[in-house]
């Protein structure tokens, strides 16, 4: 029982990170894409919405989207994270939480 506790409450910390970090990266693409290359809000709601359709259509066919992404653009994310060393000597990618997606 208390075994399970334990999950449950690494389950909701993950989902609290998720929840943080999501809107951070969505933000910082919106950014970027208005200051560099000019783009309106229309434009990027539009991306927006496209990608969760992507989102949808990888989780109905268990298609891992980093990998997709790299097969279908050439960019390494798995590769980049692995490059990043936290303050505590770690890698992201060895501080990850492994699933579907992870690198």
């Amino acid at each position: 029982m208390k075994n399970n506790r334990g999950k449950v409450d690494m389950l909701r910390r993950l989902q609290q990170e998720i929840n943080n970090v999501t809107p951070s990266v969505y933000s910082a693409i919106a950014i970027g894409l208005v200051e560099e290359f000019g783009w309106t809000a229309d434009q990027v709601n539009d991306l927006f919405v496209y990608t969760q359709g992507l989102w949808s259509a990888c989780a109905e066919k268990n298609i891992s989207m980093v990998k997709w992404c790299e097969e279908l653009t050439g960019i390494q994310l798995c590769a980049m994270l692995n490059e990043k060393v936290t303050s505590s000597g770690k890698t992201n990618l060895e501080k990850m939480k492994h699933g579907k997606d992870s690198c």
